[in-house]
Parts: structure tokens; C-alpha cells; sequence
């Protein structure tokens, strides 16, 4: 299967919407003509985003149709071995479990101890982000999602996986500050204290300091 790199035009500010239930109820309508980023089954529900991202092996598998007629870009992050590929319009990036930080390697991304939403941040500064919004970063446990759950999920996931996730959050604080990224967190209930928290509520108008 061949990889690819990420490429094109520079998003500048990008809102990247997880599956955290702080996101129940939330209007995304109000973002629509944004660059968004759908983190797995978000793609779903927000069939108008710019892109789609995952890492996660059994969910591209699972949702294949759907990548497959998801309209915007699609980037997924798998192993080289990985023998379930989508449509030919898909661009396939190799994940690094290893890596620490943020990969600077446009044809590579840092899976953040495996956490898609992680690899959607890498994803966001490989092009060129200048302002990001997490939407729905949480990570305050298994099966907890605004939008239906996955049947295919893990029963080994933990709480102690989520608090792990979280945390490697910090580490990509200190590059993104220092490539001079400004990154917010939309959610008041999340795991993640790495980035200064605004409102929901203040979504897609938010102040940047």
C-alpha cells in the first residue's frame, strides 16, 4: 500500500472535533465553511467537514463505506501492514507509536500513545495551523461520546488509558508554543490541562490572545 504526505494549502485556524460528550447538543452549523477536522465517527456527523483523521485501525476498517463517500479530505495514520485500505482518494500516512511530540515528517504522524484526536493535532500543524480549537477533547473515560458509541469498542480500555492520553497533551504544549501555535480547548469538563479552556459557548468566535 502506498503512503502519502500531507500537503496543501495552510489551514490557519482549525477546529478539531473529537467524540468527547461535551459535545452533546452542540450546533455544528454554526461552524459550517470553517476548516474542521472530523476525529473518526465525527465524520459521520458532520458530513461537511474539510477532512476526516484516525489512527485507529478497526474503526477504518468498520467504516469503510463511509470513508469511502465522505467528501472532504481523508487522512488515515496506520501500520505498514495494514491490509484494509479505503478508496484510492485516501491519502495513508505511517503512524509512529514511538515518536514523542509532534512529528515534523509530513508523511509521518505521532499517535500520542495512540490517541486519534492526538493525531489529528499533529495532522493540524503538519499544515501549517496557526489557531486551533479542540472540540470535544475530553478523555475522561471508555464509551463516553457525544454521538452514538462503537460497537466494535475495546473492553480493555481504561480510565487509567484516557488519564495516559491526557498527558501527552503537555509534551506537544511546549512545541506548539515554540513553533508559536495558539491552541484552546473547548470543553470544560476535559482531561487535558495543557491549554488555556474557553467556553463552548464561545465557539467559532473565540478570542485569541
Amino acid at each position: 500500500m502506498p503512503f502519502g504526505s500531507v500537503s496543501g494549502k495552510p489551514w490557519g485556524e482549525v477546529f478539531l472535533i473529537g467524540g468527547g460528550p461535551s459535545l452533546r447538543g452542540f450546533d455544528f452549523e454554526c461552524l459550517r465553511g470553517r476548516v474542521l477536522v472530523a476525529v473518526n465517527d465525527a465524520a459521520v456527523h458532520v458530513p461537511f467537514a474539510s477532512a476526516l483523521f484516525s489512527l485507529d485501525a478497526n474503526w477504518i476498517r468498520n467504516r469503510r463505506e463511509m470513508v469511502d463517500a465522505f467528501a472532504g479530505e481523508k487522512y488515515l495514520a496506520v501500520a505498514p501492514d495494514f491490509h484494509f485500505p479505503s478508496g484510492p482518494n485516501a491519502c495513508y500516512l505511517k503512524r509512529d507509536r514511538q515518536g514523542r511530540g509532534l512529528s515534523n515528517d509530513p508523511g509521518v504522524i505521532y499517535m500520542g500513545g495512540g490517541n486519534s484526536g492526538y493525531g489529528a493535532l499533529n495532522l493540524a500543524v503538519l499544515r501549517k495551523a496557526t489557531r486551533i480549537v479542540l472540540l470535544g477533547y475530553d478523555l475522561n473515560g471508555p464509551n463516553q461520546h457525544w454521538h452514538p458509541g462503537y460497537e466494535w469498542a475495546d473492553a480493555l480500555s481504561s480510565n487509567d488509558l484516557y488519564r495516559r492520553w491526557a498527558e501527552q497533551f503537555d509534551l506537544a504544549a511546549v512545541e506548539l508554543r515554540q513553533r508559536g501555535v495558539q491552541v484552546v480547548n473547548a470543553s470544560g469538563i476535559s482531561r487535558i490541562t495543557a491549554f488555556r479552556k474557553v467556553s463552548l459557548a464561545s465557539v467559532p468566535n473565540v478570542e485569541w490572545q
